[in-house]
């Protein structure tokens, strides 16, 4: 099993113990929205938020690509935002992107999507103002952002 196919069954159980071991304990994490993570701990405050804003969630590689150190995925990502973000609860944020996930002995030691952020801005329903502010600076956690 890949650490793709790994990290998918974990993520959709919600298990985000699971979803730790697909990593290595000093991984590098880049999420488009809710921005950078380095090591376990930060990627276990990342996952316990991203699951909590998530009344469902649902990550699907659709192609998987693995070569010596790497596997390269396409995937869909559903997820209907909960009532952790109040002003954004109940929309539904389906995006397909694409994430590398650089190996080292089994397990994740870097990650990076890439997916386009204006999408999934747009079916959160920022407005058109908040949408250029967002999307001019770097990534942070966009579901709580107050434009």
């Amino acid at each position: 099993m890949t650490v793709v196919e790994r990290f998918a069954e974990a993520f959709n159980r919600r298990d985000v113990e699971g979803i730790l071991a697909c990593f290595t304990d000093d991984a590098t994490y880049g999420d488009l929205f809710y921005g950078d993570a380095v090591g376990h701990e930060e990627l276990r405050v990342l996952f316990d938020r991203m699951l909590g804003e998530g009344a469902e969630v649902e990550w699907t590689p659709d192609n998987v690509v693995a070569a010596p150190g790497v596997e390269i995925v396409e995937w869909t990502f559903r997820l209907v935002v909960s009532d952790a973000v109040p002003r954004r609860a109940g929309r539904t944020l389906s995006l397909r992107g694409v994430s590398v996930f650089e190996l080292r002995d089994g397990r994740c030691c870097a990650y990076r999507e890439y997916f386009d952020r204006g999408v999934g801005l747009v079916q959160l329903g920022f407005d058109p103002a908040a949408l250029h502010r967002v999307l001019s600076r770097e990534p942070r956690s966009l579901l709580a952002h107050r434009g």
